[in-house]
């Protein structure tokens, strides 16, 4: 029975509605990845209770906590970034695959052959170009490193606030080269490689701390 919708009518409205759920269906995956990365777990513990325990130190100890402070920043930074990049990669790519198959099936949503065509060739190039671009630029693994780093900083944090029951300063220096060194390596593959050589402890001492 007819509610009285002209055909031509009833068929813009389908394809309005169509678009209106493809275009909710890109964005929910993709917001959800944003607010995961930028929500997900900084060491708040670390970021506010650290500067406070650097008040009243020695200049020594507090030029190492804000070393310390600095370099998780700005790695917790970096995972975000990543993080945020790499997934919207993979997602954006797997939707504009999905549209492309969408265009070609579904006949009322683009009536002209030619178009639909042209529209699911340039979905699925879009598609592998993400994937390409993601592998090309390695984004998973910058993630996965600076991920670790900024965990491996944390947990040191918490060792140079006990200090004197655990590891010296000499050695919180040192962890530190190496969390570096680590995470730079991780980053261009080096320590898949083995291209890279690591420092001995003997000959990272020589730029340690006094």
């Amino acid at each position: 029975m007819s509610d009285g919708t002209p055909p031509g009518r009833h068929w813009l409205l389908v394809r309005r509605s169509l678009l209106v759920l493809l275009v909710v269906l890109l964005i929910g995956p993709i917001t959800y990845v944003y607010r995961s990365a930028f929500e997900a777990h900084r060491g708040a513990a670390i970021l506010t209770v650290l500067p406070r325990f650097l008040e009243g130190l020695p200049p020594k100890d507090t030029l190492i906590g804000q070393a310390l402070l600095q370099n998780f920043i700005e790695y917790r930074h970096n995972t975000v970034v990543w993080s945020a990049t790499y997934f919207s990669c993979l997602f954006l790519s797997a939707a504009f695959s999905a549209f492309a198959g969408l265009v070609l099936k579904l006949e009322f949503f683009v009536k002209n052959t030619e178009l639909k065509k042209d529209m699911a060739a340039l979905l699925a190039v879009i598609a592998a170009l993400l994937i390409t671009l993601s592998s090309v630029g390695d984004f998973q693994n910058k993630w996965q490193a600076n991920r670790l780093a900024a965990s491996q900083m944390e947990n040191l944090a918490y060792d140079f606030m006990v200090v004197d029951g655990g590891r010296t300063l000499e050695e919180i220096v040192l962890k530190i080269q190496d969390i570096n060194r680590t995470r730079n390596q991780d980053i261009v593959g080096a320590n898949k490689s083995g291209k890279v050589n690591t420092p001995t402890r003997s000959a990272t001492k020589q730029g340690s701390l006094p």
